[in-house]
């Protein structure tokens, strides 16, 4: 697959490329070869370099891009959902959240969150260049003129620090609701928690 075209210095603002030339139309059909490779790293948007190793390493695996490969990527380990909700992967950054949320509630509180947080380090690029995919899969079947396309791709694409607070809004808003319903429950069942507490020390 050729990447001739897609280096940084041909990336606008927000990382999207010119309007290929010609007046054809983009293909639309399932391979990510030509126009549509260059419109995936114009949906990546801002870094897209970082991420065209990874999208080399997919195009060998799969024309359309859908079978993940490892490739670390240190803020998905980071930031885990914040890092999706800001690369717009909000379905994504929502369950694992969710998920993340209720393993730190099962699990030991210093390996909780360990196991999503490598997850999302190894798979994160990988995740998002098949978001990208098929996006710009999507905006292809649905606009056939190239400039068009071109524009769908940036609106659809790039980065978002307004879902990033939103993101953290939302957490923090959950931890708050969820400290209230065990604070609630606690105070219902006294007893019942008195009784924990007792087994507890007779375990020690």
């Amino acid at each position: 697959m050729s990447f001739e075209g897609t280096q940084s210095g041909g990336f606008g603002r927000r990382g999207a490329l010119a309007p290929p030339g010609g007046s054809q139309s983009p293909p639309s059909g399932a391979g990510m070869g030509g126009t549509q490779t260059n419109l995936v790293l114009a949906f990546i948007g801002e870094n897209a370099e970082y991420f065209k190793k990874t999208l080399e390493a997919m195009a060998r695996k799969s024309d359309t891009l859908s079978l993940p490969v490892v490739g670390w990527c240190w803020p998905a380990f980071f930031f885990g959902y914040l890092w999706l909700a800001y690369r717009r992967m909000y379905g994504a950054a929502l369950g694992t959240c969710i998920i993340a949320s209720g393993m730190i509630i099962t699990i030991p509180f210093q390996f909780g969150p360990l196991p999503f947080m490598i997850l999302c380090g190894l798979f994160g690029k990988s995740l998002y260049v098949m978001l990208a995919a098929r996006q710009v899969r999507s905006i292809l079947e649905e606009e056939r003129n190239p400039t068009a396309a071109v524009i769908s791709v940036r609106a659809r694409g790039g980065t978002s620090w307004g879902a990033v607070w939103g993101a953290l809004f939302l957490s923090c808003l959950s931890s708050v609701l969820l400290a209230l319903a065990l604070i609630g429950y606690m105070l219902n069942h006294s007893e019942a928690v008195n009784q924990l507490l007792e087994l507890s020390k007779e375990a020690k």
